[in-house]
């Protein structure tokens, strides 16, 4: 029996992508296995150093270990990458740490926790700042 193998960085930061989508109440209605499967695809995707579009890389495999196909989970990958974007413009504005509310010191905790090396510092990679996660947020778009 042969099992997916997934990047340990691709999986960090599916983890990193499925802690911030806890913090968006718009998205606490979706089942976590569904959240946790776009939060996968997102990764996947925005990590993918040949460009491939993701169509391509959700696989038969993923499809049956997740029990979701990439028409169901695509409108979540934009949440998730909505989610990430929001998250990621409010950590490099002086909003979030000088903020005092309860969202920003969770938010901080969050980036904190994954700016470490035990979750390979997914936090800072340069990816999470490009056009592509935009790209992805945007409901109905090609990635």
């Amino acid at each position: 029996m042969s099992f997916f193998q997934v990047d340990p960085e691709v999986h960090c930061l599916a983890k990193y992508a499925l802690e911030l989508c806890l913090l968006e109440y718009s998205m606490a209605h979706l089942a976590p296995s569904l959240v946790a499967a776009a939060a996968l695809a997102f990764s996947m995707r925005l990590l993918d150093s040949t460009n491939t579009p993701l169509r391509h890389l959700w696989t038969r495999t993923l499809e049956h270990y997740t029990s979701y196909t990439l028409t169901e989970i695509l409108p979540v990958v934009s949440s998730v990458a909505a989610a990430v974007s929001k998250a990621t413009n409010l950590l490099e504005s002086t909003e979030a740490s000088t903020a005092g509310t309860s969202a920003g010191k969770i938010l901080d905790s969050v980036a904190k926790k994954y700016k470490g090396k035990k979750y390979m510092k997914v936090a800072l990679i340069p990816e999470l700042r490009t056009n592509l996660v935009d790209e992805m947020a945007q409901e109905g778009g090609y990635f």
